[in-house]
């Protein structure tokens, strides 16, 4: 009600939340700094919070509802931060820029999204500034406006709450960030999430309906957010149909959405259409870029998956011509491990990759299983050894060490991994009945 006389008088009385935790403690503190901001039109500088990068992010909305000159430093430091994904806050950034008629260096920014990884609101962002819709964003957001700028706060929150596992507090910490800017209804997007990490499904239906149609990115993730219920309480094939019949109705999907559905079709062993949604992505990127080279990878797992060994590799090293990653070199060692296929070149490459990544317990697997089939089981045993303790229920890596225990005569503990594997939850039926020959008959005879 912006009765900040008796703001200041009340919240002394709440000095003893703040020995609670320390979240309750930056509340209070944040929500002085933006009551003396919004009581006397400056920023507070005797309050000297530091509470990390959620003090710039502070910064930087007191710094936009003042017009300072300076909003814009504030901004790319709340972005750029290596400790987490602050792509959220390009949003606000642009928003900013066009408040202030900026609309140029908005467009500037929003061509450094990534359509592909960024967080949904950024890219929603983007959406709008690609297609012109500069209205869109005043309409949900002002820095100009003391209860959208706490409504924003109280969501990031409800963020951190809801990081730590704690759903009840970050549900409510969320009511009060929708009851003072119900305009922001992307944010609901938190609720979705909360209750279906409870399993509250109906809940999250509830809250899924109220994303409107018009914004495609949020729309597709109330489809996708609909398919995962589904898979839950349908099954799988039931969760298939009904987020590729409604990708089909979409006439003209964003690469993100074209992005989402090539990465589902993966995950449902459809390889094939998985292959015909990465090739579309790779026609509108730029063929030097990170991305080319990640989107290259994935198609050529899908090459590989199907038995087109020769399309794969191509992916694979034209992958690595751009971007000499550890996982993709991995992967492509690996599979020509499988195929016996220049087995001496696939070692080194899986050398390259654990120097790049030295505790990655699949690539060590890799590098131990090379060694093992180039039959140097000394090396073998020391690499796929510090697998195992890396990935203690990991069904391969429990098989590789056994046969390399084998090898070097020590059938006992050989015997006691398989065993192991039998037991593990991931383990399946064909590995399960190799497993069974190896005890009876060693590794040789499979």
């Amino acid at each position: 009600n912006q009765d900040y006389k008796l703001f200041f008088s009340d919240i002394d009385k709440l000095s003893i939340l703040e020995k609670e935790d320390e979240l309750q403690k930056i509340i209070l503190s944040s929500l002085r700094e933006f009551a003396h901001l919004f009581y006397y039109d400056e920023i507070d500088n005797k309050i000297n919070n530091n509470f990390g990068h959620l003090t710039i992010i502070n910064k930087a909305f007191q710094k936009c509802y003042l017009g300072d000159k300076n909003t814009t430093n504030f901004f790319d430091s709340a972005i750029n931060s290596e400790k987490g994904d602050y792509s959220r806050y390009l949003f606000f950034y642009i928003n900013f820029l066009i408040s202030r008629g900026e609309i140029d260096k908005a467009k500037v920014i929003a061509d450094k999204i990534n359509a592909l990884s960024d967080s949904l609101l950024s890219i929603q962002a983007k959406n709008w500034v690609d297609k012109e819709k500069f209205d869109d964003f005043n309409k949900i957001f002002s820095c100009k406006n003391p209860q959208d700028i706490i409504g924003e706060f109280f969501y990031l929150i409800a963020s951190l709450y809801s990081g730590e596992g704690d759903i009840k507090k970050s549900n409510f910490y969320l009511k009060v960030s929708n009851y003072l800017n119900p305009k922001f209804e992307f944010n609901l997007s938190l609720f979705i999430e909360n209750y279906y990490k409870i399993e509250n499904f109906k809940l999250s239906n509830v809250y899924l309906e109220k994303l409107q149609k018009e914004n495609q990115i949020y729309h597709w993730y109330k489809l996708k957010k609909k398919a995962e219920i589904i898979k839950n309480e349908q099954g799988s094939e039931s969760s298939f149909d009904f987020i590729y019949s409604e990708f089909n109705k979409i006439k003209l999907p964003s690469l993100r959405v074209i992005f989402d559905i090539a990465n589902i079709t993966k995950n449902f062993e459809k390889y094939d259409l998985s292959i015909n949604h990465y090739s579309k992505i790779l026609l509108n990127l730029d063929q030097k870029s990170l991305l080319y080279a990640d989107i290259l990878y994935r198609r050529g797992s899908c090459y590989e998956r199907l038995g087109e060994y020769k399309k794969a590799d191509e992916d694979f090293l034209k992958s690595l011509e751009i971007n000499e990653d550890s996982y993709t070199l991995n992967y492509l060692a690996y599979s020509w491990l499988e195929r016996n296929h220049k087995i001496e070149l696939a070692i080194n490459m899986l050398e390259k990759a654990n120097k790049k990544n030295e505790n990655d317990p699949y690539i060590i697997d890799s590098v131990g299983w090379g060694y093992y089939l180039t039959q140097d089981y000394i090396k073998a045993e020391f690499f796929l050894r510090r697998a195992v303790m890396l990935m203690p229920n990991d069904p391969i890596v429990n098989d590789h060490y056994g046969d390399a225990l084998w090898k070097l005569g020590r059938k006992l503990q050989a015997n006691y991994f398989w065993k192991n594997v039998l037991t593990l939850e991931n383990t399946e039926d064909k590995m399960k009945n190799d497993i069974n020959l190896k005890l009876l008959n060693g590794p040789d005879k499979i």
